[in-house]
């Protein structure tokens, strides 16, 4: 009886809710003053500067400066690659297991693969082909561009626009 207490009393605690975890935007700023790009995680966002956390140290890159501005999701990439792979891993299993046993037509340089060895090769093969096509559809998408070219006053006419992916929007 005391069993049974005890497993039916995870049926009358209501499920705990897990805090959904912010996203974190990553800023490509195309700088005039540098022939590279300053890429860093977008902290802040003020009406003449954007305010980046390069390596772990704050780098303020005045509006005067900016060219464009680029944003995506931190980690957005990663999770394509995850994803393309294990559906290639899925479809090249299933491609392997149509393919059915070889038979050796009696020479002595016959290779054969047995059904379970052609679903695992398949499977790894169709891995690598959907963990680059994963990179290429996440590595796009979903991004946001603001093209600001050195002008302080359209920057400032799109700071809301950008506060809205800094993570002082979100404390």
């Amino acid at each position: 009886m005391a069993m049974m207490s005890i497993s039916m009393s995870g049926f009358c605690h209501p499920p705990s809710k897990k805090k959904k975890k912010d996203k974190v935007y990553n800023a490509l700023i195309t700088v005039s003053t540098q022939k590279s790009e300053v890429v860093g995680i977008l902290k802040q966002v003020s009406d003449s500067a954007v305010y980046l956390i390069v390596d772990s140290k704050e780098k303020v890159v005045p509006a005067e400066t900016i060219d464009k501005i680029v944003l995506k999701i931190k980690g957005h990439v990663g999770k394509g690659v995850i994803l393309g792979s294990v559906a290639g891993f899925v479809v090249g299993g299933v491609i392997g297991l149509f393919g059915g046993d070889d038979d050796c037509d009696g020479t002595t340089n016959c290779i054969t693969f047995s059904t379970e060895q052609r679903v695992i090769g398949s499977g790894f093969l169709g891995s690598g082909i959907g963990a680059l096509v994963g990179w290429a559809i996440f590595n796009n998408y979903p991004k946001q561009t603001v093209f600001i070219g050195r002008d302080p006053v359209y920057f400032a006419r799109n700071a809301d626009f950008l506060r809205k992916y800094s993570l002082a929007a979100r404390e």
